[in-house]
This record gives structure tokens, C-alpha cells and sequence, in this order.
């Protein structure tokens, strides 16, 4: 397992792949799952096959931004029901959707804290992530005192940002899907997963991941299943 480790190059010439990391170590490999975004993965892929690194590509992507805010819950106005709600583009509002993570997931926050979660930028919006960690939470703080009338300071909040993270499903995906999808069966033991493709949320993701290793498993097996069960 080589952990933090940047991908220089992918060779497919002949089976295996060549794998080319930043530290110059190069890796064969008999299958390969690439689970980054489609503009990275653009640039891993696009001499492999022009036309995947094209697909790849072609799907945008916007940077966004989480912040999380720990309140008391004794100085919650209410008792927040649900789990949070999405803000329609149609309003022109930075923040775009708000969860109540303790209500979603147990474990979350101890007792007598709720733990709440706003997602910041959108296509459109993505300027608004030039500002600070402040800044970010301000805006958050502001959406959630005009919607839920939460007034008071919260214990604890933390920001995440995450550059290019959010795939836009456009006009015109569910080609570059297809696109992607075919060139997939040019290279055998390629699969691609990730949240530009089939579904952005988490459970899409999982899937994704699961079928991506599905299909190189069955490569592997088809290729090498008799003489590694022999071997056994």
C-alpha cells in the first residue's frame, strides 16, 4: 500500500499495466480502478485512449465547501425534525444545503450538542470560496439564523474545501457516460469509478466502487482464475 503517493504515468502497451508514482518506483499491475475525479483521471488516461481522456474531460467540475458547526442544543430554538433541506438554485443563495449530521448518523456529537453541516458553493457561486474559513462560516451561520433562527455562537465549527470536487451532470453526460463506458471494454483490466458518472451521493459511490472492482475481479479470474486455483 503506498499511501499519499502521485501518479506520474500509465502504461497499458502490453499486459500489465505500468504504473509510474512521483517517487520514480514504477508498479505492474494486472488491473487497475481509477477512483479520482474524471479531470484527473483526464490526465492519467488520455494517452491510453484519446477519446476516453476526452470524456473524462469534458464532464465540469465546481469546487465546494463544507463547514460544520457544533451548538449547544439548549440554545437551539427548537428541536431541529429531519435531517436538513436543499437550497433551489433558483433562490441565488451561496450556501446550498444544510444537514443535521447528529440527527443523520448516531455518534456524531455527545450529549447535549447538535451538530449541523452547510455546503458552500455551486456553479455560479464558486467565487464565494475565495474568502476566508471565517468568511465561510459567517455565511453559514447568516443562512441558518434566517431560516432555523439560530442566534447563538456554536462551540466548535471546521471547514473543509474541496477543489473540483463536485461533478456537473450537463447536457450532453450521458453521452460522455457511454463514451467512458466503451472505452472501458478496449482496455481489459481498467475500470473507472468515482461520483462523475452515476450518482454523487454516497451510497452512488459505493456502488460504483463495487462495480468497478467487480469487473476487474472477473478479469483477473477469466485470465488467471485456473491456474491460481491450481496453485491453491
Amino acid at each position: 500500500v503506498a499511501r499519499s503517493a502521485g501518479v506520474r504515468a500509465s502504461r497499458h502497451n502490453s499486459s500489465p499495466f505500468r504504473i509510474t508514482l512521483d517517487t520514480g518506483e514504477v508498479i505492474a499491475a494486472d488491473a487497475v480502478i481509477v477512483a479520482t475525479q474524471a479531470w484527473a483521471a483526464a490526465t492519467l488516461l488520455q494517452h491510453l485512449d484519446p477519446a476516453l481522456g476526452e470524456a473524462l474531460g469534458a464532464i465540469p467540475h465546481v469546487s465546494s465547501a463544507t463547514v460544520a458547526l457544533a451548538f449547544r442544543t439548549a440554545d437551539l430554538p427548537r428541536p431541529l425534525h429531519g435531517f436538513g433541506y436543499v437550497v433551489p438554485r433558483s433562490e441565488a443563495r451561496p450556501v446550498l444545503a444544510t444537514t443535521w449530521l447528529s440527527a443523520k448518523w448516531p455518534g456524531r456529537a455527545p450529549d447535549g450538542f447538535t451538530l449541523v453541516r452547510g455546503f458552500v458553493g455551486r456553479a455560479g457561486f464558486e467565487d464565494v470560496l475565495d474568502g476566508t474559513d471565517e468568511h465561510l462560516v459567517a455565511l453559514v451561520r447568516e443562512e441558518l439564523r434566517g431560516t432555523l433562527g439560530i442566534a447563538a455562537a456554536p462551540a466548535l465549527h471546521r471547514v473543509f474545501r474541496w477543489d473540483r470536487g463536485m461533478p456537473q451532470y450537463t447536457l450532453g453526460h450521458l453521452d460522455r457516460v457511454a463514451a467512458i463506458t466503451a472505452a472501458q471494454t478496449r482496455l481489459p483490466g481498467l475500470a473507472i469509478a468515482g461520483n462523475a458518472f452515476t450518482g454523487v451521493g454516497l451510497p452512488d459511490c459505493i456502488r460504483s466502487g463495487e462495480t468497478a472492482a467487480e469487473r476487474v475481479a472477473a478479469g483477473v479470474w477469466t485470465e488467471y482464475g485456473p491456474a491460481v486455483h491450481a496453485r491453491s
